[in-house]
């Protein structure tokens, strides 16, 4: 799974839209901040949520060839036991 960023989009219906007329310099630049705060925390929460799916697919497939390895050694242990009693070495 690999993951890919989402292009912040602001709702129509923001309150800053309303406001930015009345509002300083300052006060744009603090919700400026703000919303780069938010953005961010929301990609990395998104970017960790792939990580964590990326670590439990990649142990499911660990174990699966972990089981698959053992049953191959199983039955190269069986072939070997046949090739024994049949006295090919």
């Amino acid at each position: 799974m690999k993951f890919t960023f989402k292009p912040y989009k602001a709702s129509k219906g923001s309150p800053q839209d309303s406001q930015q007329d009345t509002t300083t310099p300052q006060q744009k630049r603090k919700e400026q901040i703000r919303r780069a705060q938010r953005t961010h925390r929301e990609r990395k929460e998104a970017y960790t949520a792939s990580l964590e799916a990326e670590v439990i697919q990649l142990r499911a497939n660990e174990a699966r060839i972990l089981q698959e390895t053992k049953a191959l050694y199983a039955e190269v242990g069986f072939l070997k036991g046949l090739l024994t009693t049949a006295g090919v070495s």
